[in-house]
């Protein structure tokens, strides 16, 4: 699972003094660059060496018994460390926690819930437009209030845009939304009724 997921020890990643894995510069970036994979690890692209089925023999969320961590690269200590910035540090500690799940774990705002498959149909045209109207105007008034030359613009830009969306058909999108999220909501309580 280690190579399948990860590639070669030495190559993609290294261990660490405390026994957990590090993505190596060159595992940092060896798919997207398509580096040259040496010859004792086969030779060709990295690319070359990609499973082409669209299918894993396990999930990647599973744990590594050797180091306790996911197999999935994303996730391990080392990563997330690496990939740290002043917004996540933030962030951690405004909320007290490490990433989201932690904190709603921490807050016990973390549920199971049955799988349900079921098709929620589509909108209706009135409402993709609508869907559509409200997503162009949310995404660029945004802009527009990232950009802000100061508090009163923003605060000017954040009331239009409050106010323009519901003339746009916000109201009709968030019935839509809702109507299906209440479908999800019963059919889950009725599979737990079930059980």
């Amino acid at each position: 699972m280690r190579y399948y997921t990860n590639g070669f020890e030495g190559f993609n990643y290294e261990k660490t003094p405390d026994g957990k894995f590090k993505l190596t510069e060159v595992g940092q970036t060896a798919f997207q660059n398509n580096t040259p994979v040496p010859d004792e690890y086969g030779g060709g692209g990295y690319q070359d060496g990609q499973s082409k089925i669209n299918s894993m023999i396990m999930s990647d969320f599973v744990y590594d018994p050797d180091t306790g961590e996911f197999y999935n690269n994303n996730y391990w200590s080392s990563t997330i460390e690496a990939n740290k910035t002043a917004l996540t540090t933030a962030w951690q500690e405004a909320y007290g926690a490490t990433n989201p799940t932690d904190y709603y774990i921490k807050n016990n705002m973390i549920d199971i819930v049955p799988n349900i498959n079921t098709s929620l149909g589509s909108d209706s045209s009135d409402v993709k437009n609508k869907r559509s109207q409200v997503s162009d105007y949310v995404k660029n008034t945004s802009w527009k209030m990232i950009f802000a030359k100061n508090e009163a613009e923003y605060k000017q830009l954040w009331d239009k845009m409050k106010t323009d969306v519901v003339g746009l058909g916000w109201n009709e999108v968030v019935a839509a939304d809702k109507a299906k999220a209440e479908k999800i909501v019963k059919l889950r309580t009725e599979a737990m009724a079930n059980q």
